[in-house]
């Protein structure tokens, strides 16, 4: 166990993350506090995704104890940055968020801070992103339960369903990653329907390859 990180809200409730062992090598490992130190969440492991080692963990909470944690992991290119919404009894808001959208080079060393609100940025360094060495990067994050689900999860799905504002469909789909199966050739596709719910009358169906 070890690179610990620790953040407490304005009424003394903390959560503490490290870097553990999931069922793959190193994990993001986190448990919950009350003021008093009271453990309310054992420890559990924060990342879904497995492969390869997720290191170099930072956590932030809000005020109504709901806390996000950071942390680096393989993506399309080397490193990566990830991130994960946990409510106020550490339950997981939806699955492991994709927070760097540029992946090529080293994303690293993430930093997350949260307001009493709970919106959340992340930052990181990025690797010759910015045409000199490395540079730093933020990303903000939705607050947590900002889309409403009608199918889905947000983890290995074939199919989602969601609805909420144009601004929190785009940063969801920021986040998206798609994996094939093992040995996959040939072409993949990604289609995307649309309906503003009679706000306009429109509906748009968007094809990616």
């Amino acid at each position: 166990q070890q690179l610990a990180a620790v953040a407490m809200n304005a009424v003394g409730q903390f959560v503490v993350a490290w870097q553990g062992e999931d069922a793959n090598n190193d994990g993001i490992r986190a448990s919950l506090f009350a003021s008093d130190g009271t453990l309310l969440s054992a420890d559990f492991v924060v990342n879904t995704f497995e492969d390869g080692n997720q290191t170099a963990p930072d956590v932030a909470i809000a005020d109504d104890g709901a806390f996000v944690v950071s942390w680096q992991s393989l993506d399309a290119n080397g490193q990566g940055v990830y991130a994960r919404h946990f409510d106020a009894s550490a339950n997981p808001v939806g699955g492991d968020l994709a927070v760097n959208l540029t992946t090529l080079g080293e994303q690293t060393a993430p930093a997350v801070a949260i307001d009493g609100m709970g919106n959340a940025v992340v930052t990181w360094t990025s690797d010759n992103q910015d045409g000199d060495k490395e540079g730093v990067y933020l990303q903000r994050l939705l607050p947590a339960g900002a889309i409403t689900w009608h199918a889905g999860t947000g983890e290995n799905d074939s199919f989602i369903d969601v609805e909420g504002t144009p601004e929190q469909i785009n940063g969801l789909l920021n986040g998206l990653r798609f994996t094939p199966i093992n040995n996959f050739t040939g072409e993949a596709r990604i289609d995307i329907s649309v309906d503003d719910l009679g706000n306009s009358g429109s509906v748009e169906k968007i094809v990616g390859r």
